[in-house]
């Protein structure tokens, strides 16, 4: 059920991030994607809070500690983990977006996250696990 759930998540997505002209990328598992994001540089990542093999948190974690990245990540987390964006944030989260969402909260989400300027050219955004 939470490999349908998160491909449902996935979608949604995926057609947020079209409508705001963005290109998306997927990658599977936490540790997949650390090494994906240090060779594409993407504008903006996404990330559930509950992923495969590196949570969340630790993903984030590694991702501001270790990998010293700068990237804007936003994090997808339950809105009945009350927790949830208080230990993203403490991570290095810059936002929490909580499940379930709409399309609207991605779209904003991602404007207050990128700057668009006058640049209309299509951006590369990440999140996973797939």
């Amino acid at each position: 059920m939470l490999a349908v759930e998160g491909k449902l998540i996935r979608d949604l997505l995926v057609t947020a991030l079209k409508q705001a002209g963005a290109t998306s990328m997927l990658y599977g598992t936490g540790l997949e994607m650390v090494n994906k994001i240090m060779e594409y540089s993407p504008n903006i990542i996404f990330c559930e809070y509950t992923m495969e093999s590196l949570n969340g948190i630790g993903f984030v974690r590694h991702l501001r500690r270790e990998c010293k990245l700068k990237t804007p990540i936003v994090m997808l987390a339950s809105r009945l983990d009350d927790d949830a964006q208080a230990k993203a944030r403490a991570a290095g989260a810059n936002e929490t977006v909580a499940i379930p969402f709409s399309v609207q909260d991605i779209l904003n989400v991602t404007k207050k996250m990128i700057e668009w300027g006058l640049d209309r050219s299509p951006r590369k955004l990440f999140f996973g696990p797939r």
